[in-house]
């Protein structure tokens, strides 16, 4: 890995994404809110290239969800009784796509949460796992605190 580190965003074989291929920053500034590349491109805060938005965000806290509720289970299952908290992480764009009651962040994680919450692999009285569609918010709390 020490060989990539002075060129992982021009090797490919490093780092398995062709669409990183000539993207070697070449300024970023913070003061202007851009960060430039020596192919000539130029991103200014909040712009994206290519069709990461939405669709994207979505899907990972969608992942980040099931895997985490899947490691929930697979703790309850292998040590029983004894405590062991799963934590999961979530990066988010800004803080008001989540703080706010009718940030997109909030409405996705709850859509999402209300639909593992009816699946019957997380109903289980023998591991106590069992989800309810309202319970959201406490899971929010612990995933996103």
């Amino acid at each position: 890995m020490g060989s990539c580190l002075n060129d992982i965003l021009t090797n490919v074989r490093c780092t398995r994404r062709e669409l990183y291929r000539g993207y070697v920053v070449d300024c970023i500034d913070a003061g202007f809110g851009y960060i430039s590349f020596t192919n000539g491109v130029s991103l200014n805060i909040g712009e994206t290239i290519g069709n990461y938005g939405d669709d994207l965000m979505k899907a990972q806290i969608r992942e980040t969800i099931k895997e985490h509720l899947d490691k929930e289970l697979a703790v309850k299952r292998q040590l029983r009784d004894r405590p062991l908290k799963v934590l999961s992480l979530f990066f988010i764009d800004r803080v008001a796509n989540y703080a706010s009651a009718d940030g997109k962040l909030r409405q996705w994680f709850v859509e999402i949460y209300q639909e593992f919450s009816q699946l019957p692999r997380y109903q289980s009285k023998r591991w106590r796992v069992i989800l309810n569609k309202n319970d959201y918010a406490v899971v929010e709390y612990a995933l996103f605190l």
